[in-house]
């Protein structure tokens, strides 16, 4: 490879001097930094040229990943998804008007490698780095890199991966652009606690596709994913049309289209700035020959063509293509890998910040262990840097039940408690965020207890009892793995609700109810407890046994589906124990198809309707009707 080669190979991932320039004539403005757009700006990066010098000089001696050669030993499978890994809420996934996208993709590199190992689905803040990070070059808006992101976590070990959760660790830069120098949040406001201890973060490494055979890319990208790890997958677009063609795909198409820039091969760049954009992929699907695509997870939001944040990157493409620069060339494509090392420690996820929790009330103290292989582990409690004694528990199994603390009442109020968990010789420590302890009265949540399981599609009772004098309103949430829900906004404080469980809540065993009264005074938090997923099916409703339906005449065939239940279906008509023809062979797993009824057909009183899922897993019919 020649060294212009190599250099402009090196920069199309890490060229990223991010000018976070949004497609404007598109996208218009970007979305206010408070708010969760479910469409951002599409926001792409640029390069000029002493930038693109910078990073030759920093990225020149990047080595290959390490690949599992006993995977290679191992007949790799026809699918696979590092999705159930992922912790996020779509419409949050948005980068806005930052250029910040290399944030997002080493972000969850690290949140995927994290929950591989420890089962954490935690997400880690973007805000932490964007407030805190001053390249070479400007703020994490303007320039960056995975080299980059890693050397700012190592730098910064001792405090490690910090929770999205923590206090002002939010992502508030959505309207930031690259002209501004400062974010809304300050560095110095983030809580550095509660965070995961990072010991080690390997400088990226680089799948080699210039001059390589294309099944030997494929092979190594898969190697790398099948270890648990993301693969950042650069991309170079080399004229401003390119840059909108990229953009309406996105916006125009559904994430079941497969993109494929090799149109861009040989086009000439011209002017001052390169433009670049990084996604990540996390899995792929290969039934060979046209149906091959790696899965690509995007920071650009959930428009409603994306309801995941997803696109699919055709896996044939010319991973050897070039765009023309000057007098030379560089290759499209740019795929990375990192390798990330956590150490043993206790994240204290609950109480979260600025938790309000009454004396004489239960508080639910949660966390995670990241290694430390401790059977116990004892519990304490600090206002400001002043431990209370006695413990709150001097040992109790470290497993992920939490614990439930009794907060007595002769405690002193504040908003500078925090919660410890340690070894029991105090090896090892971690810290929660600040919380407050209240005066006066509190709730008890009685059902859902500890243990319960609700079914998805069911009607279920959320008890509890009030001490004290209180609003006569409450707001019940459902605080899940990933997001909450809203039980009810506004009910009367009387000591129950019923509450249907929608069919189509994920199952899981980190699900809790929380309790606030109106005038957001109180709050209490049950205990953990599982929501298991309604069984799939479906129930044809018509026709039904008094339906009678002419030769020529048009009806609505309808059904209900039930559980986690997309797709198609295909619907047969059936004459006792035969099949007489195929109504459809695909439509939309809707509930309705309109169909009229061919003339020809034998009239009878014994025909019904078989409905069934195009991957024949699951299948309803109708009762016996009359067709004449």
């Amino acid at each position: 490879m020649t060294m212009r080669l190599l250099i402009f190979n090196l920069f199309v991932f890490t060229g990223l001097t991010l000018a976070g320039q949004p497609l404007q004539s598109d996208a218009g403005k970007a979305t206010h930094p408070d708010s969760y757009s479910t469409s951002g700006p599409c926001t792409v990066m640029a390069l000029d040229q002493g930038a693109f010098e910078t990073w030759m000089r920093q990225i020149e001696g990047e080595q290959e990943p390490v690949y599992d050669e006993t995977l290679r030993e191992m007949t790799t499978p026809t699918s696979f998804n590092l999705f159930p890994y992922l912790t996020y809420t779509p419409a949050e996934r948005n980068q806005g008007s930052c250029g910040n996208c290399w944030v997002w993709t080493g972000t969850t590199m690290m949140e995927i490698q994290l929950n591989a190992l420890f089962h954490v689905r935690e997400r880690l803040s973007i805000q932490y780095l964007n407030s805190c990070y001053s390249g070479p070059l400007g703020n994490a808006c303007c320039d960056g890199n995975l080299e980059f992101f890693c050397n700012f976590y190592m730098e910064r070990a001792r405090r490690g991966a910090i929770l999205w959760d923590n206090c002002n660790a939010g992502y508030v830069d959505r309207g930031r652009e690259c002209s501004d120098s400062t974010s809304p949040t300050d560095c110095s406001d983030i809580a550095t606690r509660p965070s995961f201890p990072i010991t080690q973060i390997t400088e990226p490494s680089r799948i080699m596709t210039y001059r390589v055979p294309k099944e030997t890319v494929i092979s190594n990208i898969k190697n790398v994913l099948v270890q648990n790890k993301a693969v950042a997958y650069a991309l170079f677009m080399p004229t401003p049309a390119d840059r909108i063609e990229f953009h309406n795909f996105w916006n125009d198409q559904n994430e079941t289209s497969v993109w494929n820039p090799d149109h861009w091969r040989n086009h000439v760049h011209s002017g001052d700035q390169l433009f670049s954009h990084v996604i990540l992929i996390i899995g792929y699907v290969d039934n060979g020959g046209s149906d091959r695509y790696w899965i690509c997870l995007n920071s650009w939001g959930a428009p409603s063509n994306r309801s995941h944040c997803l696109l699919r990157l055709d896996m044939n493409i010319d991973y050897d293509g070039v765009f023309r620069y000057n007098t030379g060339t560089s290759n499209l494509h740019l795929f990375q890998a990192m390798d990330i090392q956590f150490g043993p420690g206790f994240v204290v996820d609950a109480p979260w910040c600025n938790h309000n929790i009454m004396m004489g009330n239960w508080g639910f103290i949660d966390w995670y262990d990241t290694g430390t292989r401790a059977p116990n582990v004892a519990i304490d409690l600090y206002k400001g840097s002043t431990l209370i004694t006695p413990s709150i528990v001097g040992s109790t199994p470290n497993n992920s039940s939490g614990f439930n603390w009794h907060v007595p009442t002769t405690l002193a109020p504040g908003s500078d408690y925090r919660i410890q968990v340690r070894t029991p010789d105090g090896s090892i420590v971690g810290y929660s965020n600040f919380f407050t302890l209240s005066e006066q009265a509190w709730i008890t949540i009685l059902a859902p207890a500890s243990a319960s399981v609700w079914i998805a599609g069911t009607t279920q009772t959320v008890l509890w009892t009030k001490h004290g004098a209180q609003d006569d309103f409450v707001a019940i949430n459902l605080n899940g793995p990933t997001r909450n829900w809203v039980i009810a906004d506004n009910t009367e404080n009387d000591g129950h609700f019923d509450w249907v469980v929608p069919e189509d809540m994920a199952a899981g065993n980190r699900y809790s109810v929380s309790i606030m009264t109106a005038d957001s005074r109180l709050i209490a938090i049950g205990s953990r407890f599982t929501i298991q997923e309604v069984p799939p099916s479906i129930q044809v409703t018509l026709p039904s046994v008094r339906s009678f339906w002419r030769i020529g005449t048009t009806h609505s065939i309808r059904w209900r589906k039930h559980g986690r239940l997309g797709g198609s279906v295909f619907i047969q008509l059936m004459k006792g124990k035969q099949i007489i023809r195929d109504i459809t062979t695909i439509t939309p797993n809707n509930g309705s198809f309109s169909w009229t009824i061919n003339k020809g057909l034998e009239p009878g009183t014994d025909y019904w309707i078989l409905v069934e899922t195009t991957d024949h897993a699951i299948w309803g019919y109708s009762t016996n009707f009359r067709i004449g």
